[in-house]
């Protein structure tokens, strides 16, 4: 009779921790699949490497990449590491067109949209050309970079906009932390062909 109920208690136990593990497993996996964005975004010389000579192909390929990524992309939600009550959701705008991409990034607190941002951006119009903007999340600081430019057509030197780094904080709110670069001029071309989300 004690063998049964040793049995039974330690059946039990398996199958609890089993579930346990198969719930951690599926949540770091659901973590692992979601493109965040390219971590060299964070790097401290990132700047000084896409502005030096061989930027543009840095850019380039950096785009495809993000392309490919994004090109066949669905809703997607993330649970943050360390700040209650926030739910990250990367969403892609719906267009026919696979060349044209635009991605989002929102927070929510609570259940309430709390704030949002332009993740990814792979768009031509008239006047601009091509605008791109990339992002990396970095989930386990809450923290958030981003390029902007117009791509140069002869593989010169792109036109950077911006390239900016921010925190999200406990209340949901995106705070810009630097500015490390920006030029008035193109940043002035972004509100005349209404770029700005």
């Amino acid at each position: 009779m004690k063998s049964n109920k040793f049995y039974y208690f330690f059946a039990t136990f398996i199958i609890i921790f089993s579930g346990f593990c198969c719930k951690q497993n599926k949540t770091n996996i659901q973590s692992k699949d979601i493109f965040l964005g390219d971590s060299m975004l964070s790097n401290n010389i990132y700047f000084k490497t896409i502005t030096a000579e061989k930027g543009f192909s840095i850019l380039e390929k950096q785009n495809k990449k993000y392309l490919n990524e994004f090109s066949y992309f669905n809703k997607n939600d993330i649970e943050p590491t360390n700040l209650n009550n926030i739910l990250f959701k990367i969403i892609k705008e719906k267009s026919s067109n696979t060349k044209q991409v635009k991605v989002n990034f929102f927070i929510y607190r609570n259940g309430k949209k709390t704030d949002s941002l332009d993740f990814y951006r792979n768009i031509s119009g008239d006047g601009f050309g091509r605008y791109i903007c990339m992002s990396y999340f970095d989930q386990k600081h809450h923290k958030i970079w981003q390029i902007k430019y117009f791509p140069s057509i002869d593989k010169e030197p792109s036109n950077i906009i911006s390239y900016s780094e921010s925190t999200i904080n406990s209340n949901g709110k995106i705070k810009l932390d630097s500015l490390h670069y920006i030029d008035e001029s193109l940043d002035v071309e972004m509100e005349k062909y209404n770029l700005y989300y």
